[in-house]
């Protein structure tokens, strides 16, 4: 059985199903709660649609029973016959809702704990004084009751003005196992959560994968962008400041983003300002960086596909962790007064590592704070998290409460105290969480460093762990939609492809008298599989184009490709500029990359590059 979302007006979302669990039903709650006014539309409060009903009273929504008769009869009179379909029962529940709103409206009752009783209101317009069964003999399929009492809901508007305001927004409407969903209010700002996933506006699921990027350190370091993505990326969290350092100016942070979209990156902004708050004197509160955040709301606002706003890197140290709850709910809610719309992510405690579980134990207040609903929490792994165990149970804990979590920074095991960074990376790969690792270049010791001095050609250890094998970044991102479809490597006719390449340069347009190299290498491998990357460098004019050719020796194959257009005919391979990388300098270079398969032998093709 099925929990279908769908929207009453034909300009709406495409239909979206939710399993009836758990995590289903913690979904459908966080699609629902995008709406500020909002009402539940339940067919059969006392029959089919009691569990779900119990459990969204129990959550403090206001939920209407629609007597299934009369949603029988819409269903007829739409269509002119009472076969049931998802669809056609969502529209006629949220139609008969429409006309019996007064009557059978349930909300928890003042002094109403749940989960000792559970009392639904019915009827006309009073209470029965129904007790349903409690369940302890029959478990709910949404999975077990809060905890906490419900809280009551928001008074100052009579229930008419409420249903039309919810109507105007979204009726939602379940006929036991079905919701319609009108068009939500956030729609049109770009990436959001719902439930524990990242979803782009028009509906596709996105989940980060990337690595973290010291931008406000080494501003003139702008090819990383290329290179990140060259290597597989699909986000990138900036690295930025508001004043500790240098500060990034709101022109600076418009490159940023830029740079970013050019390349078909989200990107992750992040004031690291914040760190250690608390255990740092020279570190900002998290109200000094909404501050900053507001001096860059003009290049920030319409945005919002494209960057989230992660409001303060690692906020709180490890001296008196537990202010980390009531400043962070305050930074959520001047951002929002302040007019954001963005995809807000949050950081954790203790150096972002949250090994005195102050963010676990306080995730849902914090979530709570976000009256659009669009906040994502960042753990931070690093030594805390040297063993297997303590990563799955903290993974876990947010699992089973249904909160949306990514890993935002991890390193990985140089040494046995070090965090186990494949497991890290498994676990993201299985449970659908994005993960971030820190960092591109830069660091003040290398061993964190994925390429030395931000030059490609010098990739380390961590490189290859965080981007290569089957759980890698190259392996497992997938582009934004919102770029379009990543470079694929169609099969084409002979006469599209180039001739077999000789190892000689000397292939160099000489008519223009502008020549390039390329050379290629093998960036990681596995069964099977394996990344490679082409590295082009213009001679000593500057060109604005080139197109670069191989042919393989051992029946390896391309894949797909990312920074350049890649076609293949036979065991000929021919790669070409795409449009933000054409044009390289005099002896400057540029590089591309794909994901190929193999087998036996996997051999280096001598490349030849062609240059206008």
């Amino acid at each position: 059985m099925k929990i279908r979302s769908i929207s009453p007006d034909p300009g709406g979302p495409d239909t979206v199903r939710f399993g009836t669990d758990r995590d289903g039903y913690q979904a459908i709650l966080a699609a629902g709660r995008k709406h500020t006014d909002r009402i539940w539309a339940v067919e059969g409060c006392s029959g089919i649609g009691r569990h779900v009903a119990q459990r969204l009273v129990a959550d403090g929504e206001t939920v209407l029973d629609v007597p299934a008769k009369l949603s029988a009869r819409a269903r007829v009179f739409s269509t002119g016959q009472d076969r049931e379909t998802d669809p056609v029962d969502a529209h006629s529940v949220a139609v008969v809702a429409l006309r019996r709103f007064r009557r059978h409206l349930i909300r928890p009752p003042p002094g109403w704990l749940y989960p000792s009783w559970r009392r639904v209101r019915s009827g006309e317009a009073k209470y029965r004084g129904d007790y349903l069964d409690q369940t302890k003999k029959h478990p709910e399929p949404y999975g077990s009751a809060p905890e906490r009492p419900p809280s009551i809901p928001r008074k100052g508007r009579g229930p008419m003005r409420r249903f039309l305001v919810a109507l105007g927004a979204a009726l939602l409407a379940a006929t036991g196992a079905v919701v319609a969903l009108g068009s939500p209010a956030y729609a049109a700002t770009g990436l959001h959560v719902v439930g524990t996933d990242i979803y782009e506006a028009n509906g596709s699921k996105f989940i980060m994968r990337g690595v973290n990027h010291a931008h406000t350190w080494y501003t003139n370091q702008t090819s990383s962008f290329a290179n990140i993505k060259a290597a597989g990326a699909n986000t990138v969290r900036v690295v930025l400041s508001g004043g500790r350092w240098t500060a990034n100016s709101a022109s600076d942070v418009a490159n940023v983003i830029s740079l970013c979209k050019a390349n078909k990156l989200i990107c992750v902004l992040e004031d690291h300002d914040t760190t250690g708050y608390g255990e740092d004197s020279a570190a900002y509160t998290l109200d000094q960086a909404v501050n900053y955040w507001i001096s860059l709301k003009s290049v920030l606002v319409g945005q919002e596909d494209y960057i989230s706003i992660n409001i303060g890197n690692e906020p709180i140290g490890n001296t008196n962790p537990s202010q980390w709850t009531a400043a962070t709910t305050a930074a959520i809610k001047k951002m929002r007064d302040n007019g954001f719309q963005h995809l807000l992510m949050i950081d954790a405690p203790n150096w972002g590592q949250d090994w005195q579980t102050v963010m676990r134990d306080n995730a849902q207040t914090v979530l709570d704070a976000d009256a659009q609903h669009n906040t994502i929490l960042s753990i931070h792994m690093y030594s805390v998290y040297a063993q297997a165990s303590t990563i799955t149970a903290y993974l876990d804990a947010f699992k089973a409460k249904g909160w949306p979590l990514l890993i935002g920074e991890f390193g990985w095991q140089f040494d046995s105290s070090q965090v186990a960074d494949q497991t890290v990376i498994a676990e993201a790969v299985s449970r659908g969480l994005g993960y971030l690792g820190w960092s591109w270049s830069g660091n003040t010791d290398p061993i964190l460093d994925m390429v030395l001095s931000f030059d490609t050609n010098q990739k380390t250890t961590w490189y290859n762990r965080v981007f290569g094998g089957a759980n890698g970044i190259t392996a497992t991102a997938k582009q934004a939609t919102i770029f379009g479809t990543s470079t694929s490597s169609p099969t084409v006719s002979p006469s599209q492809s180039s001739s077999s390449p000789s190892p000689s340069p000397s292939s160099s347009s000489p008519s223009t008298g502008k020549t390039c190299t390329a050379a290629y290498s093998i960036a990681g491998q596995w069964p099977g599989g394996f990344q490679g990357e082409v590295k082009v460098t213009a001679g000593s004019s500057a060109i604005s184009g080139w197109t670069v050719t191989w042919t393989y020796a051992n029946g390896q194959t391309v894949a797909n490709a990312w920074s350049a257009t890649v076609t293949s005919s036979g065991s000929s391979v021919t790669a070409r500029n795409v449009s933000y990388n054409g044009s390289v300098g005099a002896g400057a270079s540029t590089s591309f990359g794909f994901l190929g398969s193999w087998t036996g032998t996997n051999s280096v093709p001598a490349v030849t590059c062609t240059a206008t």
